[in-house]
């Protein structure tokens, strides 16, 4: 039956009243949340359904079925660019402007990755990745192979991936990373900004792992083993991208020789 104007109107309205409670309800849960508290939930995981609160599906399951077996590109995009929308599992997901401890601590990542990340390799941020039919969301930062796909002449999926959980619930933040390394990436890692600690995703224990403050992040995208304290302090950081820096002269000139 058709809405007129009006029943169209209230409708609008209900569901700005519903979504509003739970935005509510997500910051009181969130304001009150202890990292003690957080890890048992996640590590050993918790078998829990996704979303713990209703949210707007804008991607039919019965459309999200492929034509043919295989998976979409990872830039064939589900989203409008720069829109702040993001799609997972197929719920609508809109990215906030960041408050300052998000802010900054994106700043440091970008900074430290940026200094890191081998030749080869490329690091992004912010950047979309079509990871499955009903999925197409952006990593806060990650690097991928420089060289274009051989078979699509378009990128390649990326191997390390970062995500910022400020506001963000580490519920999001691990559908994410499920939805990351079942489509192919290889390590995903979390920062949480409210007690300045990384974690990295377990494909073992399909959870967060807290890496000690002491570990060296190494892979091969990295020039350099990355400092997982460098991640989260301002001053760790600095020493580590002096020594990135000059670890990736030593490649060049190694190169050039």
């Amino acid at each position: 039956m058709a809405l007129n104007y009006g029943s169209a109107i209230l409708y609008a309205a209900g569901w700005v009243s519903v979504l509003r409670a739970h935005l509510e309800d997500h910051a009181m849960r969130l304001r009150d949340l202890d990292f003690e508290e957080v890890l048992p939930c996640v590590f050993p995981p918790q078998p829990r359904p996704w979303p713990s609160a209703p949210a707007l599906r804008c991607y039919d399951p019965a459309m999200s079925k492929p034509v043919r077996d295989c998976l979409p590109a990872v830039d064939d995009r589900v989203v409008q660019e720069e829109s702040r929308a993001e799609v997972l599992r197929g719920f609508l997901l809109m990215t906030p402007p960041a408050d300052e401890p998000y802010a900054t601590l994106h700043l440091n990542l970008a900074y430290v990755l940026g200094a890191h990340v081998a030749p080869g390799w490329t690091g992004a941020l912010d950047m979309l990745t079509r990871t499955s039919w009903d999925s197409d969301f952006a990593p806060d930062a990650s690097v991928f192979p420089t060289q274009r796909d051989p078979d699509t002449g378009k990128r390649c999926l990326e191997e390390l991936a970062f995500e910022i959980a400020a506001t963000q619930p580490l519920d999001t933040a691990g559908e994410k990373a499920r939805e990351l390394v079942r489509r192919g990436v290889r390590r995903v890692f979390c920062i949480v900004v409210r007690h300045h600690r990384v974690l990295e995703w377990s494909k073992e224990t399909d959870g967060w792992s807290p890496l000690p403050d002491s570990t060296l992040i190494e892979d091969r995208c990295f020039v350099r083993p990355l400092p997982v304290h460098a991640l989260v302090d301002a001053k760790a950081a600095d020493s580590a991208v002096i020594a990135a820096l000059e670890a990736r002269a030593e490649a060049r000139a190694e190169a050039r020789a």
